[in-house]
C-alpha cells in the first residue's frame, strides 16, 4: 500500500452524498413532477435470452478445468458431442446485406491476388484486385452490375466466384470488402473464404447480398465470445462456442430449407449474419485462439436422441447467450411454446461471480411516469402513472416471468421476456423490482448465496455501508479486514470524517429529527465522543478541512436555500463561513479536487446527472463539472482519495447491486468495480485504519 500522510489520508466525506431517503424526503420540491418523484428499480442478472449455453459461464467451467465436451452436455442436457453426420454437412447461405445500391472492392490478402469472375447465366466479367464493382436495384426485381471491364444486367441474380474455397484451412489470396454492410463490427465486412451471391429480394426495389460458405470456413468467421479468454484459461470455452455456433448454424439449415424458398426471400440465407442468429464478422477478424478452437473441433456438433432424421442424428438448435444471474432459463420460459428437452433450466453459478462477469448483476432505473408511457404504448392498456409493481410468476430460476403493474385505476401484466426488449433490460431474469426493490428477492431459487467477488486491495481510503433497519456499520478495511459493529440508532444518517486528527476516519451520525450530530472517534460499537447540536432538522451533514488544519469539521447543506454552513471546529456555534452554492434538488458533496490540502464543497445535480465541483473555500462558480453519464437514478455518489494522492475524486454506489464504481480522475470508465455487502445500504467512505 502507498504510504499516506495524515493530509493525503483525510477522508473527505459526503455525508452522503448519498443521503438517505428519509432525509431526501425534507428537501424542497424541485422542476421535477411529483410524480417522478417515484423511482421503480428493475434488478437483475446475467445479459441475453438466458436459455442453453452461457458463455461467461463456460470460461468460469473452462477455468477450473472442463473440456468443451463437458460444457456442452453441461449446458444442454443429454446431448453428446460427435462430428457432424455428411448428409447434414451442407455449405451455408449467409446473408451480410439486403441493398437497393451497394459497392464492393475486390483486394488481394497475397500479392497479387486473383480477379473475381462476376457472372449471371452464361455472361460474366472480370474484376482485378483494386478494382471496384457496384450493384444496383432498377426495379421490378432486376439489377445492373457495373464494373470497370463491363456491365451484367437481368435479374438481380449475380454469382462471385475466386479462390474462396480452400481446404485444410488454407487461405484464400483475394477477398471482397463491402463498405458499410450490415455487420459493422468486424473490419468493415471484408469477405475472403467462400463465393458472392446476389439474390432477388421479397422487394423488388431491393436484392439480397449473400455469402455461400463452408460451416468450417463460416464458423471461423464466429465473433460470439472474447478470444482472449484462450490465453486466460478459457480455451475449452472458445472451443464449446465453436461447437455451439457450428450446431446453430447446420440446424438453421436443416431447418429453413432452400433459401430460395419464396418463404426465404427476405433474406436468401439459412442464416443472417447479425445477432439476429450470431454475428459473423468475415475474414481477418479471428485471433490464433479462435482459429485453433475450431480446427480443435473440426466439423463437431451436438446432438440429442430426440432429433434426429433419416435415423441420423441432427445438430441441435444450440442458443447460447453472454450469462445468466446464476441458473439458466429453460426453453419454455425463455422463449414460450412447449420445452426442449435438451433446453433445461441447470446451474451457472460461474455466471454469477462479478470478478468474472461484470454483467452478473445489473439494475435499472425508471420514474413512474416513464413506466406509464412505456406501458401505454407496448401492452395496450392505457396507464397515466404507475404506482406499483407485483411479480406474479417466477421461473424455476429464481427470475420473475411475470409483472404485474398498477396506477391510476389501470393494470396489466407484462411476461419479462417481453419487458426485456420493451424496457432495454440485458436480460429477462429480473429477481426484484419496486420502489425501492426489495432486499429479498420474491421468488424462491436454487441458486443460493450469490457469490460477491473479491474486494480491491489497493484502496488508501476505502468504502463502508450503514444498514438502517439495524443500524449496523460494515467498514471495508483494504489489504486487512472487514470491520462489523453497531453505531447510534438505526434511522440516523451517517457521514465520517477525521475528528481527532489521527489520520484515521471514523464515523459521525446525524439525527434528523434533532438536528444533532454525534461523532466518534474510533470504529467500534459505543457512544459518541462529541455531540453537537448544529443547523436545523432537515439540513444534510458533510465533513471537511475547511482551514487546511489538518483536522476535519463539521458543515451543513441546507436544501431549503441551497446554502452551506461550514464550521472550522467540532463545537457547537455559529458557521466560519457560509455561502450559497447549487440549485433546488442538488445533493452535497465535499473533498479536496485539486490536492491543496483544503476541502471545498462540490454538488451532484440527479436531474441532469452532473457533477459541479469548486475550489473556492466561499463557493463561487464550478471548476469541475462532470456528467455522470453512467449515473442511474437511484444511484448515490460518493467521494474519496481512492489512490492516495491527495486528491478526492468521486465514485457511484449502486444500492440495488450493492456496487460500488470508484474512478481516480474525470477520464473513462471506472478504475474500480466490485461488489460489498448487501443492496439497499446507505455508503459513507474514508481511510478506516
Amino acid at each position: 500500500m502507498p504510504q499516506v500522510t495524515k493530509r493525503t489520508a483525510r477522508s473527505i466525506r459526503t455525508a452522503l452524498l448519498v443521503i438517505a431517503t428519509t432525509l431526501l424526503a425534507l428537501a424542497p420540491a424541485t422542476e421535477v413532477d411529483a410524480q417522478d418523484a417515484t423511482v421503480f428499480t428493475f434488478v437483475g442478472g446475467g445479459w441475453g435470452h438466458s436459455v442453453g449455453f452461457s458463455q461467461f459461464g463456460g470460461f468460469g467451467m473452462s477455468k477450473e478445468g472442463y473440456t468443451a465436451d463437458q460444457i456442452m452436455s453441461h449446458y444442454y442436457t443429454g446431448t453428446t458431442v460427435q462430428v457432424v453426420h455428411p448428409a447434414f454437412d451442407i455449405p451455408l447461405w449467409v446473408n451480410v446485406e439486403v441493398s437497393s445500391s451497394q459497392s464492393f472492392t475486390v483486394q488481394a490478402i497475397s500479392a497479387p491476388g486473383v480477379p473475381v469472375v462476376l457472372s449471371n447465366g452464361t455472361n460474366t466479367v472480370a474484376v482485378d484486385p483494386g478494382d471496384t464493382f457496384t450493384v444496383t436495384a432498377t426495379g421490378g426485381g432486376n439489377c445492373l452490375l457495373e464494373a470497370p471491364a463491363g456491365n451484367l444486367t437481368g435479374p438481380c441474380t449475380f454469382d462471385g466466384e475466386w479462390d474462396g474455397w480452400q481446404t485444410d484451412f488454407a487461405s484464400p489470396t483475394t477477398l471482397i470488402q463491402i463498405p458499410g454492410c450490415a455487420n459493422t463490427s468486424g473490419p468493415q465486412c471484408r469477405f475472403a473464404r467462400g463465393s458472392l451471391r446476389i439474390r432477388p429480394h421479397s422487394d423488388q426495389a431491393k436484392f439480397n447480398v449473400v455469402i455461400e460458405i463452408d460451416p468450417e470456413d463460416y464458423t471461423l468467421g464466429i465473433a460470439e465470445m472474447p478470444y482472449s479468454w484462450g490465453s486466460a484459461g478459457g480455451m475449452a470455452a472458445l472451443e464449446a462456442q465453436a461447437i455451439a455456433a457450428r450446431s446453430y448454424a447446420l440446424r438453421s439449415a436443416y431447418d429453413r430449407g432452400d433459401p430460395a424458398a419464396p418463404g426465404r426471400r427476405f433474406c436468401w440465407c439459412h442464416v443472417q449474419a447479425t445477432t439476429a442468429d450470431q454475428s459473423y464478422v468475415g475474414y481477418g477478424y479471428g485471433a490464433t485462439n479462435w482459429t485453433n478452437a475450431v480446427r480443435n473441433t473440426d466439423g463437431e456438433v451436438v446432438t440429442h436422441p430426440n432429433h434426429t432424421s433419416g435415423g441420423n442424428l441432427l445438430p441441435i438448435k444450440a442458443f447460447y447467450s453472454s450469462s445468466t444471474y446464476g441458473w439458466t432459463e429453460s426453453y419454455a420460459d425463455g422463449f414460450g411454446g412447449s420445452n426442449q428437452a435438451h433446453l433445461q433450466a441447470v446451474d451457472d453459478h460461474w455466471s454469477a461471480n462479478p470478478d468474472l462477469n461484470p454483467f452478473a448483476r445489473w439494475s435499472k432505473d425508471f420514474t413512474s411516469s416513464e413506466l406509464a408511457a412505456i406501458l401505454t404504448q407496448r401492452s395496450g392498456v392505457a396507464f397515466s402513472t404507475v404506482t406499483g409493481t407485483t411479480i406474479t410468476r417466477c421461473s424455476g430460476s429464481g427470475a420473475a416471468l411475470e409483472i404485474r403493474f398498477t396506477g391510476g385505476g389501470s393494470s396489466a401484466t407484462v411476461r419479462t421476456r417481453d419487458l426485456r426488449g420493451w424496457l432495454a433490460l440485458r436480460s429477462m431474469q429480473v429477481h426484484s423490482v419496486g420502489s425501492p426493490p426489495p432486499q429479498v428477492p420474491t421468488c424462491p431459487s436454487p441458486i443460493g448465496t450469490l457469490p460477491t467477488g473479491s474486494l480491491p486491495t489497493d484502496l488508501v481510503e476505502s468504502v463502508g455501508l450503514h444498514e438502517v433497519a439495524t443500524g449496523i456499520f460494515r467498514l471495508h478495511v483494504p489489504g486487512a479486514s472487514v470491520l462489523d459493529f453497531y453505531y447510534g440508532d438505526p434511522a440516523d444518517i451517517p457521514f465520517s470524517g477525521d475528528w481527532d486528527c489521527d489520520g484515521i476516519t471514523s464515523l459521525g451520525l446525524y439525527r434528523v429529527s434533532a438536528g444533532f450530530l454525534f461523532l466518534r472517534n474510533s470504529n467500534s460499537f459505543g457512544v459518541a465522543d462529541i455531540d453537537i447540536y448544529y443547523g436545523l432538522p432537515g439540513d444534510r451533514p458533510i465533513a471537511g478541512d475547511w482551514d487546511g488544519d489538518g483536522c476535519e469539521s463539521i458543515g451543513i447543506y441546507r436544501p431549503s436555500n441551497q446554502r452551506f454552513y461550514l464550521r472550522n471546529e467540532n463545537t457547537f456555534g455559529v458557521a466560519d463561513v457560509d455561502f450559497l452554492f447549487g440549485i433546488p434538488g442538488d445533493q452535497p458533496l465535499a473533498g479536496d479536487w485539486d490536492g491543496d490540502g483544503i476541502d471545498t464543497v462540490g454538488v451532484y445535480r440527479p436531474s441532469n446527472r452532473t457533477v459541479y465541483l469548486t475550489n473556492s473555500p466561499t463557493g463561487g462558480s464550478a471548476d469541475i463539472v462532470y456528467l455522470y453519464d453512467a449515473a442511474q437514478l437511484t444511484d448515490k455518489v460518493i467521494v474519496g482519495d481512492w489512490n492516495g494522492d491527495g486528491m478526492d475524486t468521486v465514485g457511484l454506489y449502486r444500492p440495488a447491486t450493492a456496487t460500488f464504481y470508484l474512478r481516480d480522475d474525470y477520464l473513462g470508465g471506472a478504475d474500480y468495480i466490485f461488489v460489498f455487502g448487501i443492496p439497499q445500504l446507505t455508503p459513507v467512505t474514508g481511510l478506516w485504519g
